[in-house]
């Protein structure tokens, strides 16, 4: 549990009343989340093993007003909940080359005791498939090379009648490439590329979608 207080030098509304202005008549958040995961992991052969794991989280959001705000008093202003499933694979096939594979499936939900409007913001529940892939390659004692891959797909599109949708149908898709180099015993460097695209279907214009490319570089020179 978390607790925040809140003490506003200025709370007023913009008719000059006092304890009326939003946010400073909120004087009060508690969150509350509680967390249950189990794993297992099993040594296939020497140099494959997998892993599954479940996690579950479960929170909530309560909030103080000032007595003149609505709703008034002590107001539950959230509640979230999540199951989340992973499997996981690594594979070293050779003394160069190490694999690794995971998937993910994650189930959520959200409510809004305090807003009773599903025309301003409705309760959604959805779920989401993620792909994780890398690999890395071992060149030389002083060169590697790392590859990694990402697909994710969202499926959280709520039907509200025009109000405001919590949560959207979208898909993401990623790609990283780096090589690091040790120059000598205290001096080593990287340098990584990604690519990134983003689909959002919850705007039929493509507002939100977007494609992404990073370039870095770096050096480390340690003591």
């Amino acid at each position: 549990t978390r607790t925040t207080s809140y003490d506003h030098s200025i709370d007023e509304n913009l008719a000059g009343s006092a304890n009326a202005g939003y946010p400073a008549y909120i004087t009060e958040n508690q969150f509350d989340k509680d967390e249950v995961s189990a794993k297992v992991v099993l040594r296939l052969t020497s140099w494959l093993r997998t892993a599954a794991r479940y996690q579950h989280i479960r929170s909530t959001t309560d909030v103080e007003t000032d007595p003149i705000a609505s709703p008034r008093g002590s107001v539950t202003s959230g509640e979230f909940r999540s199951n989340r499933y992973s499997l996981n694979v690594v594979a070293a096939p050779g003394a160069k080359l190490l694999l690794s594979a995971t998937y993910a499936f994650e189930d959520t939900a959200n409510r809004i005791p305090s807003m009773d409007d599903p025309l301003i913001l409705d309760d959604y529940e959805g779920n989401v498939h993620t792909l994780l892939g890398s690999a890395n390659y071992t060149v030389t004692a002083d060169t590697s090379l790392s590859l990694s891959c990402l697909y994710s797909v969202s499926s959280n599109q709520q039907d509200n009648s025009g109000g405001v949708p919590q949560a959207a149908d979208w898909q993401r898709q990623g790609l990283g490439a780096g090589v690091r180099h040790r120059f000598s015993e205290t001096l080593s460097g990287t340098l990584q590329y990604s690519y990134t695209a983003f689909d959002d279907s919850n705007y039929g214009n493509g507002a939100n979608d977007y494609t992404a490319h990073g370039l870095y570089a770096g050096m480390s020179l340690t003591f």
